[in-house]
């Protein structure tokens, strides 16, 4: 407004815009480190408050985090905003870990030695089940060769790993059988002939037996000799393992009593050869 000396006025306008031209600041929240709490993920996790100001003040404060957390780090971008529209951000982290254990469950198994007396295990023949709150794990067994030694009951222990080392175990009965049988070999049937004037002969029997966890036992002895009169004879052996498998063998042995001329004739004994 102007005015002169007679006490006119004119007057004119003029603008005057004022702008907000400073950011507001934020200070992020201390990063968090948790463990899972669901399954191989993490919720309802408290990120705590940032701290925020503007010289207009602060209209919001939002952040982008997940209503559920992975394993591993994710970043939180918190931004906040003054009345004026401007915008400032800063970034907190999240960790989140496996701390559980898998479940290791165990199942008891029976197995038997093969013909070179041996028998073989996986960890998952022992496996009855296990899990783990993350998918993924390892198994591991504390034996999984057994020989003739093992023949009997065996404690077994399952070892369970998952991705973040996380162990668990069980222990597992693994009961070991033989259930082969021995192989005996006889000599066959056979004929023994005395010369003239013999009432018998001593007869050492000659037998082989294999198995594939030893045999045991020979029954009857095979160092008996056997005192044989004139006629046929059925022998048997039977070899014996140490798990009480068995195999027999059977033979005929026919004892001859030569006459005076060479000629076989049984039982019967010349009183002379004239």
């Amino acid at each position: 407004t102007v005015t002169d000396n007679a006490g006119l006025t004119a007057t004119c306008t003029q603008t005057v815009t004022v702008s907000d031209n400073v950011p507001p600041t934020i200070t992020c929240p201390a990063d968090v480190a948790v463990n899972t709490n669901s399954g191989c993920t993490a919720t309802g996790v408290a990120l705590g408050t940032p701290v925020s100001s503007d010289n207009c003040g602060v209209a919001t404060v939002t952040n982008d985090a997940p209503a559920v957390f992975p394993i591993g780090v994710t970043t939180v971008i918190w931004t906040v905003t003054d009345n004026a529209g401007l915008t400032a951000t800063c970034t907190q982290t999240v960790t989140v870990s496996d701390a559980t254990a898998p479940s290791a469950d165990c199942q008891n198994i029976t197995v038997q030695l093969d013909a070179s007396g041996s028998a073989t295990i996986t960890p998952a023949s022992i496996d009855g089940g296990s899990s783990d709150n993350c998918s993924g794990f390892t198994l591991s067994a504390s034996q999984t060769v057994f020989n003739c030694s093992h023949i009997g009951v065996n404690t077994v222990t399952l070892t369970v790993t998952d991705a973040s080392g996380n162990v668990g175990t069980c222990d597992a009965i693994v009961t070991v059988e033989d259930t082969i049988d021995p192989t005996i070999t006889c000599p066959g049937d056979q004929t023994v002939q005395l010369a003239f004037g013999s009432t018998g002969t001593w007869y050492v029997p000659v037998i082989n037996a294999n198995d594939n966890c030893g045999i045991s036992a020979i029954a009857p002895a095979v160092t008996d000799s056997l005192w044989l009169t004139a006629g046929t004879h059925a022998l048997a052996y039977t070899a014996y393992d140490a798990a009480g498998n068995s195999f027999e063998c059977d033979f005929e042995v026919t004892v001859d009593i030569l006459d005076c001329f060479g000629t076989p004739n049984g039982t019967a004994f010349l009183d002379n050869c004239a």
